[in-house]
């Protein structure tokens, strides 16, 4: 390898590295949310709490997130029973479990693996 090429390479490494480590920021595999409604196969959460986490000026109060599923997606009630997209609660707290990494504060959508019913406080 020429000492042009080596150069290059390296400069292209410097330049995609920090991309690759920057993309994955802000990435969540995993969330609660309030059920505010299901609608065509989605679910829309309230994800204020994750959109807020670590901010002081908290000003995202009720922000609603969409969360696809589809035909692989495991839906279980609080004791890990199945059930249908139409039994789920409206206004409980649902653990989803994202195939792949999103970033809800960037409005990115993902589809759930899982989505769990949530025990409620006594």
């Amino acid at each position: 390898m020429s000492h042009g090429t080596s150069v290059i390479c390296r400069s292209l490494l410097i330049l995609v590295i920090p991309i690759l480590l920057f993309v994955g920021c802000g990435s969540i595999k995993t969330f609660e949310g309030s059920l505010e409604s299901v609608k065509d196969e989605s679910l829309m959460l309230d994800c204020s709490a994750v959109i807020n986490k670590g901010k002081s000026n908290a000003n995202s109060v009720g922000t609603l997130c969409e969360v696809k599923t589809d035909e692989n997606t495991d839906i279980m009630d609080e004791n890990g029973e199945n059930m249908s997209l139409e039994e789920l609660p409206k206004n409980r707290r649902l653990k989803i479990t994202f195939k792949q990494g999103v970033n809800l504060e960037k409005n990115q959508t993902g589809t759930a693996q899982i989505v769990q019913v949530l025990n409620e406080m006594k």
